[in-house]
């Protein structure tokens, strides 16, 4: 069963004048999407020649992790795919050259 809550309010503000707030609630409906979940990388660590991160992963979704040395022109590079356990999951990448480096990890 899928419930849904409107509530709307008309306000008056100095500057606009009347203004309505509306807002809906929606409850007891299970929703599926298709959008890959957010990443947020964290736990950044450069030790030696390693730079390594780590991620919440969520179960059998593929994460597949890239780097490249510039962002004009990017040019992303796989560094390794990981498959999620719903867990944390960490990253690690050999660095030869004193050089910038960025990273990205998608999710499928």
């Amino acid at each position: 069963m899928l419930i849904v809550e409107f509530t709307a309010k008309t306000l008056f503000d100095a500057d606009y004048g009347n203004v309505s707030l509306e807002a809906a609630t929606l409850s007891g409906a299970s929703f599926t999407t298709n959008e890959p979940p957010v990443v947020v990388l964290t736990n950044p660590l450069a030790s030696g020649n390693q730079f390594s991160f780590s991620f919440s992963t969520q179960p059998n979704k593929t994460y597949t992790v890239e780097h490249t040395m510039t962002l004009s022109p990017v040019n992303w590079q796989t560094l390794t795919n990981m498959i999620g356990d719903g867990g944390v999951l960490t990253a690690t990448d050999s660095i030869q050259v004193e050089a910038p480096r960025f990273y990205r990890v998608k999710a499928q």
